[in-house]
């Protein structure tokens, strides 16, 4: 390795100290044609010459063609040598090259083999990462897990919890029982129809002035015919006494129009106030009966969600000890339905009740109006 270093070294020498002499030599080339066209030029420029003046003049000039000969040489060797150099190293890059491009495509192929390696590996992945879900799910479905636990756990505590604020809501304004609520309800209806008897007697003693009024009327009309006025100023005084007594008259008929029409009024008020009182009442039973399955309930879903938090705790339950807890739970599902039906009759039978008082209380109405 050394030797090779030394001649490498010795070689550079050599090379500069060539290049180096060439340099040297061409320059004393184009000094010696200077020289040679100077005295070329002084030779040209003496107007008498001999024969031996012409005879230096064709020596000179074959001269300075030799020299320009050697200087074109010399410079075509160089271009020459130029063009092989620029040639070589436009191969060498060339060939540099071919090799970048066939690393290019070695690379390239190498990095679409490893595409193609990494999706077979996904692929497989996503395949096995499937086939463990099923799995997975296959053995919690027969061992009888119950999916999403914590949602059904978290549901049960907030049922648990609204049912907790209804008892405080419930505790702190207790509703009124059925018999309050009847007692209350004869109350307005006993208020109706008291409202009911004083327009009837309003209504007895305007229809009794209405018949003094035209008795009053007749009167008059008779005493005018069979009587003969004595003057003008009597006729005058009858004439607007018959015009107060009809005004008078055409009042009381308003005024029983009025009443007329004020029963009216409060025979539907009656009716709204009934149909309100039907949907409270309703209300009243529904919230009664959600009141009384909550309090029923409350211990057992109380330990069902500690059962459940047991059963997410252990992990062991089997499908064989979830049917009796099924069976339970649609046992429910049935009792809820028969306190739904018993409840729906209940509030049928309300009604009923209702439409009979509303039916007495306007039979009673037509029969105030028949007496009249």
């Amino acid at each position: 390795m050394r030797t090779f270093l030394y001649f490498l070294i010795c070689s550079l020498f050599v090379l500069t100290h060539l290049q180096s002499f060439a340099r040297s030599e061409q320059d004393s080339l184009r000094l010696k044609r200077t020289e040679l066209i100077s005295q070329y030029i002084d030779l040209i420029s003496n107007p008498r010459r001999s024969a031996g003046v012409e005879r230096q003049i064709f020596d000179l000039q074959n001269r300075i063609i030799s020299v320009d000969n050697v200087l074109l040489e010399d410079f075509f060797d160089n271009a020459i040598d130029a063009r092989e150099n620029a040639l070589r190293d436009l191969q060498i890059e060339y060939e540099r090259n071919k090799e970048l491009e066939k690393k290019i495509e070695d690379m390239n192929s190498a990095g679409f083999l490893i595409i193609i390696v990494l999706m077979i590996l996904l692929m497989i992945t996503l395949a096995l990462i499937t086939f463990l879900a099923m799995r997975i799910k296959k053995q919690k479905r027969n061992l009888g897990f119950i999916e999403n636990d914590k949602a059904l756990i978290k549901i049960q505590r907030d049922n648990i919890l609204k049912l907790k604020d209804e008892l405080e809501e419930l505790k702190n304004n207790p509703p009124m029982t059925e018999d309050a609520e009847a007692e209350k309800l004869k109350d307005r209806i006993a208020e109706y129809e008291k409202k009911a008897g004083e327009t009837h007697v309003q209504l007895i003693q305007l229809k009794s002035e209405k018949r003094q009024l035209e008795e009053k009327l007749n009167q008059l009309q008779t005493e005018g015919v069979s009587e003969k006025p004595e003057s003008t100023a009597a006729i005058e005084q009858n004439r607007e006494e018959l015009i107060n007594l009809k005004n008078q008259l055409e009042q009381a008929q308003r005024n029983i129009n009025d009443l007329s029409e004020q029963n009216k009024i409060m025979g539907s008020e009656l009716q709204n106030y009934i149909q309100r009182e039907q949907n409270y009442q309703a209300e009243i039973e529904k919230i009664g009966i959600e009141l009384s399955q909550t309090l029923q309930h409350k211990e057992e879903i109380q330990n069902e969600l500690e059962s459940t938090r047991d059963q997410m705790k252990s992990a062991e339950f089997s499908v064989s000890d979830q049917t009796p807890e099924i069976e339970k739970l649609n046992q429910k599902i049935e009792i809820y339905k028969e306190r739904l039906a018993a409840e729906e009759n209940a509030r049928t039978d309300f009604e009923k009740q209702i439409n009979q008082i509303l039916d007495d209380y306007k039979k009673y109405i037509d029969k105030l109006f028949q007496q009249e």
